[in-house]
């Protein structure tokens, strides 16, 4: 099965879109031998660690040099590539194809991550809205085949776009860096925890310092505890809201307590980071799918996340969920994980079965894989 991927997340992006892309693909040469990776950008980025993937034998890397601007290759001239090299099933990893695939004879796959800049337009510069909805317009109607991270999207897709038929839209939930399904060790949490001067105990929120993550309502929730009961809370991310985190918790008197790094760059030192914390606090008011979740949980640490559809798929029946603007109801939920050890080794040990039934690699490639014959077949 020769299949070509759009790569530029995939080399470009060290979060988010990119984690993605490099998992599927990663995933799919360990679990699907019969697989060839032909992958297209216009760029990379050299402090993406993709060196597994690219000296990988059944990979092949085509980077664009030509005279064509990288945006409009994307968007049109990779077709031509494409047939060139035999590619059978070209898969838009980020919520786009390019224009010309079906009369080039090459089927189209195109992931959904989200329709969040519909839901929340708010939450978007206009701009920026015209563009994704143009891009997600035409991938989901040339697309062949449409792959849903979720059952939200899903049902976001079928609503908003009448044109699609059910049965050509799937679920595929995405996995996560291998690396977590592997717990880190004492000692391994011990140096990280050393190396970047963390605290003995401590709440972790790890995400984009941006509105929709809703990081407010955590020190909201830190400030109706008792002084004893209090933990500091390290969010690992970056973004506009730095400033406006860093000036509310100085007015709530929390300023000792929030800790914001931008500098867990490895993969390994996150998860150590994510193995050494007391809970993982995921509050965000809407996410297309919210995969800290899962490499908490693959960690054996409790989650209390958003009280929305995408969370609730990703944490299962055994994570807590709360409201995001309900600080009162975040505020129970951590007066309980921290009195109660019997409730966070059973909400540990849940959320890990659970991860690890639906999220790992053998599962997600299997429904990936299905998607794929279903369109060549």
């Amino acid at each position: 099965m020769r299949l070509g991927f759009d790569a530029k997340r995939l080399l470009a992006n060290r979060s988010g879109l990119g984690n993605y892309a490099r998992t599927l693909v990663g995933n799919l040469l360990a679990h699907a031998p019969g697989v060839e990776a032909h992958l297209y950008t216009p760029r990379i980025d050299a402090r993406i660690d993709a060196a597994g993937l690219l000296q990988h034998p059944r990979t092949t890397l085509h980077r664009h040099t030509g005279g064509l601007r990288g945006a409009y290759w994307r968007t049109r001239g990779v077709v031509a590539d494409l047939r060139r090299d035999g590619v059978e099933l070209y898969h838009g990893l980020s919520q786009e194809l390019p224009l010309g695939l079906r009369r080039a004879g090459v089927r189209g796959v195109v992931t959904i991550h989200d329709l969040l800049q519909q839901r929340y337009p708010e939450q978007f510069p206009w701009f920026d809205r015209q563009i994704y909805n143009l891009k997600v317009g035409h991938a989901v109607r040339a697309a062949d085949h449409v792959i849903a991270i979720t059952e939200q999207t899903r049902g976001d897709l079928l609503a908003r776009y009448p044109v699609l038929d059910p049965d050509r839209v799937s679920v595929v939930y995405q996995s996560c860096d291998p690396l977590f399904f592997a717990r880190a060790g004492p000692a391994e949490v011990e140096e990280v925890r050393h190396r970047f001067g963390l605290p003995g105990d401590y709440l972790l929120a790890v995400g984009s310092l941006v509105e929709r993550k809703n990081h407010r309502v955590l020190l909201d929730a830190i400030r109706r505890l008792a002084p004893a009961e209090r933990m500091p809370l390290i969010i690992i991310g970056r973004g506009p809201e730095r400033a406006a985190l860093l000036r509310w918790a100085e007015e709530l008197a929390l300023g000792d307590l929030l800790l914001l790094r931008e500098d867990v760059e490895a993969t390994s030192d996150l998860r150590a980071i994510y193995a050494g914390a007391h809970a993982m606090l995921y509050p965000s008011v809407a996410e297309g799918f919210g995969i800290p979740v899962i490499e908490a949980s693959l960690q054996g640490v409790p989650v209390v996340a958003g009280d929305v559809p995408a969370m609730r798929e990703a944490g299962g029946p055994g994570a807590r969920y709360a409201a995001p603007g309900e600080a009162e109801v975040w505020a129970k939920e951590l007066v309980g994980l921290t009195r109660d050890t019997a409730l966070r080794a059973r909400m540990a040990r849940e959320q890990e079965a659970y991860a690890r039934r639906r999220f790992g690699a053998e599962a997600t490639v299997g429904r990936l894989l299905e998607v794929y014959r279903g369109v060549l077949g």
